[in-house]
């Protein structure tokens, strides 16, 4: 949770250890890790909420991945790009001639005597290199504007998480534990923010994988995914009821699939 967990009022989020205490009514507690408000525990804030980690860990990873492909084309239209696209395109045939331009002159150059010609073209070259570096400069937005890169990075991205978390279970204990960072690694590039509410529920912000400012915000209840809303601009807005619920059951679906799968592959070892 490093720089991206919060408490609701801003704080940042701890881990927290119950130990395994009496209660007061004698009986002993679970040993549990939860997610608390750092400031809580020294009284410096009242959300005293303890959201339990492993739980949250559960849900994150039954959602994240192509279900949360499932929840950002629908929450978030795609945008149009056809004349970025062509925009790319040209600016990418400009560079290669201009480039190709400066190949041709350089080799002149080196032919011509030293003289007012060859200061000239020296000068010439210079400043072709200077537009190109500028050209370079508008390709590299218009792509980010068309969301080409950011876009083809998410799909890699969910095909590194798929292959991270089908060896969490695994019996080596050292590829466990690098398919966890690995999964740990991932989670960061798509989550934005988490803060714990005072109402024990967890909120969870993803970014659309697309490099826009585009946002869907996840509730999480420590039994399971209660909200989906759409983030534009900082601020949270509902989607259409039916919908929501659609989209939660649909993630429902794909997380028993996954642990059909799960049981079905460790009855066959």
């Amino acid at each position: 949770m490093t720089g991206i967990g919060w408490c609701e009022d801003g704080h940042k989020l701890t881990y927290r250890d119950s130990g395994n205490s009496l209660r007061t009514n004698g009986k002993r507690r679970k040993q549990t890790i939860y997610l608390r408000c750092r400031e809580s525990l020294y009284g410096g804030c009242d959300n005293r909420i303890g959201f339990p980690y492993q739980r949250f860990e559960q849900m994150l990873l039954s959602v994240v991945g192509v279900g949360m492909q499932t929840i950002v084309g629908s929450v978030i239209p795609e945008t149009d790009v056809s004349e970025l696209v062509k925009r790319v395109a040209d600016i990418e045939a400009t560079i290669a001639r201009k480039r190709q331009a400066i190949e041709l002159n350089t080799a002149e150059l080196f032919e011509l005597p030293a003289g007012p010609l060859r200061d000239a073209m020296k000068r010439q070259l210079g400043d072709a290199a200077a537009e190109i570096e500028q050209h370079e400069t508008e390709l590299q937005l218009a792509q980010t504007e068309a969301k080409m890169t950011e876009h083809e990075n998410s799909f890699r991205s969910i095909a590194r998480f798929q292959a991270a978390k089908a060896k969490l279970n695994s019996a080596d204990t050292e590829e466990c534990l690098a398919a966890r960072r690995k999964l740990a690694q991932e989670l960061r590039l798509r989550i934005t923010r988490v803060e714990l509410r005072r109402d024990r529920t967890m909120r969870v912000r993803f970014n659309d994988g697309r490099g826009g400012d585009n946002l869907v915000e996840l509730s999480f209840t420590t039994e399971r995914l209660n909200g989906i809303r759409h983030v534009r601009e900082g601020e949270s807005f509902p989607i259409e009821k039916a919908r929501e619920l659609e989209l939660i059951e649909a993630v429902g679906d794909e997380k028993r699939q996954q642990d059909e799968l799960v049981q079905a592959a460790s009855a066959t070892e």
